[in-house]
C-alpha cells in the first residue's frame, strides 16, 4: 500500500501570513474551505473571515509533502495497475471508453489506459525539467511503462525542490505550470488509487457544530483506518437465486425471519461511535452520547439567544451582557 504522510501534514501548522499579489494563495487542498466561503461570498454576499494559506511561492510546505508524497506512491501504484491489467480485473463503473457514452471500460482497459497515459505524462516533464536546468536527456527506458514511471518519479523527486520553489517562479504562466504540475500529479494518484482499491477512506464531516473545544466546524465522524479491527456480524443468507433464505420458502408473511450466519468482518472503513475535530493536535473525541448532549447545548443556547432582546438581557445581565447573547440582540 502506498506510504502515509499524512502524519508530516498533520502537524500544527502556523497561523498563514496573508497573502498579497506576490504571494497567491495555496492551490492545494488546505485552501479549500477558503475557495468555497470565496465562492459562497461571491454568489450569496455572505462575508467570512476564512484566511487563505500563501504559496511558498506556489505550493505551501503541507502540500509540497503531499506532491512529494504522490511522486513517492506512484512507482507502487504503477506495479499495482499492471497487476490490474494481467489478471484482467474488472474496472470502475465510472470509466467509459474515449467517444462512448454506454459502453464502460471492461476488464483491464482502465488500468492499462491509465499506465500509458500517465507513462507519457510524467516523461514529458522529466525532459522538461532536464532541459530547464541543462541536463543530459533522459534515456529511453523501453516499452515497460512501469519502468518509465519509476525513473522519471526518482528523477523529480530529487529535483522537487527546484522544480516547485528553486526555479523564478514570478512568472505567471512559470508559476500556473508548476500549479498545474501538483494538481495533475494528484489527480493521477486519486484515479490510480480507486483503480487499486488502494485511496483513502474520507471521514463523513459533521456540517454546522462547532468543536467545543477550538469552536472551529471542524467536527467528523471518526472512522476505523485499522484493518486489522475485527468483530463477528450477522449477515443474511442467500440462495442461488440471489433471494434471501428463509425458514419459509416462499417468503411468509411479514413476521417470517431471514436466514443469517455469523461472520468475522474487518472494521476498516467503518465508523467508530466517535466525533473528532479534525484540527486539535492532540486529538479531541467525543463519544454518541456527548456529541448529543453537546448539540442539544447548542440547540438550548439558540433558542435562548433567539427569544434574548436588549431589554430582557438588560433586566438579567444589567450592564455586562456576555457576548454570545449580545450579538444578534433585538
Amino acid at each position: 500500500m502506498p506510504r502515509d504522510y499524512r502524519a508530516q501534514r498533520a502537524e500544527h501548522q502556523p497561523d498563514p501570513a496573508p497573502t498579497t499579489p506576490d504571494t497567491p494563495p495555496c492551490p492545494g487542498s488546505c485552501n479549500a474551505a477558503w475557495r468555497y466561503a470565496e465562492t459562497r461570498y461571491l454568489d450569496t454576499g455572505i462575508d467570512h473571515d476564512i484566511e487563505a494559506r500563501p504559496g511558498q511561492p506556489a505550493w505551501c510546505p503541507a502540500c509540497a509533502i503531499e506532491i512529494r508524497a504522490a511522486l513517492t506512491d506512484w512507482p507502487e501504484l504503477a506495479a499495482r495497475l499492471r497487476e490490474e491489467v494481467e489478471s484482467g480485473a474488472s474496472a470502475a463503473l465510472t470509466e467509459y471508453v474515449s467517444g462512448s457514452k454506454n459502453r464502460p471500460v471492461h476488464d483491464h482497459e482502465a488500468a492499462s489506459f491509465l499506465l500509458d497515459e500517465f507513462a507519457e505524462w510524467i516523461g514529458e516533464w522529466e525532459d522538461t525539467v532536464r532541459n530547464d536546468r541543462e541536463l543530459p536527456v533522459r534515456r529511453t527506458p523501453g516499452p515497460d511503462p512501469v519502468r518509465a514511471i519509476t525513473q522519471a518519479c526518482r528523477f523529480l523527486t530529487e529535483h522537487l525542490d527546484w522544480h516547485l520553489g528553486g526555479r523564478d517562479l514570478t512568472q505567471d504562466d512559470l508559476r500556473g505550470a508548476v500549479t498545474d504540475f501538483g494538481l495533475e500529479l494528484l489527480a493521477y494518484r486519486r484515479r490510480a488509487q480507486v483503480l487499486t482499491g488502494t485511496q483513502e477512506i474520507d471521514p463523513v464531516r459533521v456540517i454546522g457544530v462547532p468543536c467545543p473545544i477550538c469552536d472551529r466546524k471542524t467536527l467528523e465522524f471518526e472512522i476505523e483506518s485499522n484493518a486489522s479491527q475485527r468483530a463477528p456480524l450477522s449477515r443474511y443468507l442467500y440462495g442461488a437465486d440471489g433471494q434471501a433464505l428463509s425458514p419459509h420458502r416462499p417468503l411468509g408473511p411479514r413476521g417470517a425471519a431471514k436466514l443469517t450466519q455469523t461472520t468475522v468482518t474487518t472494521l476498516e472503513g467503518a465508523v467508530t461511535g466517535y466525533v473528532k475535530c479534525r484540527h486539535r493536535k492532540p486529538a479531541f473525541r467525543m463519544t454518541g452520547e456527548e456529541y448529543t448532549r453537546w448539540t442539544r447545548l447548542l440547540a438550548a443556547g439558540a433558542q435562548v439567544r433567539a427569544l434574548a432582546t436588549k431589554q430582557k438581557l438588560a433586566e438579567v445581565f444589567g450592564s455586562s451582557v456576555p457576548a454570545q447573547y449580545a450579538r444578534g440582540a433585538q
